[in-house]
């Protein structure tokens, strides 16, 4: 049931995106097409990099994750700049569209006699046809002005947010004063890492990094606050080897304890718990819980 409401809000909200952006931003023929064609093939291909992408090999998810991911987000802020706009888009439209039918109207200013003045000679109505072409062309500027602005702000947010989210780590420190903390734990460090999401975009190099921070850092516990893992052990776990590089000159006795809130998908919540459990030198703590939230492979 969940799946149809998501595929039927996303359908929903393609089609006003194809509104907007595709029919009232052409003209029928073969840019309108073009586009058309365009939008579909982005909606299949996010449904497979959604739906699809755990099931598969990294090596082939990737080719699906990297448009598919990116176009939801394109996709998201685009769609919701465009229904900002809808307000100032129709007080412009009426704006134009009076200004289109003004001149047509019969000047009605009296003369000495009480009779409206004659038009000038040679001055006549704009005919019927040419007034629509004006207004379709209008409206056709006004409707690609408002599709460009949404298009190129959402690209923008989506490219930042990508630069920030590839980039280097950014490490921010907040002291944390607790009264009656006893003496021993006083300078206790814990490392807060969230949405790791180690998937087909988020491979190896990625967790690589994230433990070369950590490690520089020397946190007494580990704690990640969000997803961990887009997918199985069978596809994912030589990704994740790189966990077991946290403190390696600690003893197993002193190794930092780790734990998420939720670090696995659901489905392969028992995959990670189970077999591959054993594969990295981290623990978890056994206050963590196994049924939704999941505790990293210890």
């Amino acid at each position: 049931m969940f799946i149809v409401v998501v595929l039927t809000l996303a359908v929903a909200a393609h089609a006003y995106l194809w509104k907007r952006a595709v029919l009232d931003t052409t003209r029928p023929g073969r840019a309108r097409r073009i586009g058309t064609i365009a939008l579909v093939a982005l909606f299949l291909v996010m449904i497979i990099a959604l739906f699809g992408g755990r099931a598969w090999t990294p090596g082939v998810a990737v080719w699906f994750a990297w448009p598919g991911y990116l176009w939801i987000g394109v996709f998201l802020y685009f769609s919701m700049l465009l229904l900002v706009f809808e307000l100032p888009r129709l007080a412009l439209r009426r704006w134009v569209r009076g200004r289109t039918t003004a001149p047509q109207r019969v000047r009605q200013l009296a003369g000495p006699a009480g009779d409206p003045i004659p038009e000038p000679d040679g001055e006549q109505a704009t005919p019927p046809a040419d007034r629509d072409r004006i207004d379709v062309g209008r409206r056709l500027l006004l409707a690609r002005g408002t599709a460009l602005v949404a298009g190129v702000a959402s690209l923008g947010i989506v490219g930042y947010g990508m630069s920030s989210a590839l980039g280097s780590l950014a490490v921010r420190r907040v002291p944390v004063r607790l009264p009656r903390l006893p003496t021993g734990m006083v300078g206790f460090r814990i490392a807060v890492v969230s949405d790791i999401h180690l998937g087909p975009i988020t491979g190896r190099g990625h967790v690589e990094r994230i433990v070369h921070t950590i490690n520089g850092l020397e946190p007494d516990l580990v704690a990640i606050v969000g997803d961990l893992v887009d997918g199985t052990p069978e596809h994912l776990g030589a990704a994740a080897e790189p966990l077991g590089d946290l403190f390696p000159g600690r003893a197993a006795s002193s190794s930092p304890a780790i734990t998420s809130t939720t670090p696995v998908s659901t489905a392969g919540a028992a995959n990670w718990n189970g077999s591959a459990c054993t594969r990295y030198s981290t623990r978890a703590p056994r206050s963590a819980r196994a049924v939704g939230d999941s505790p990293l492979p210890a």
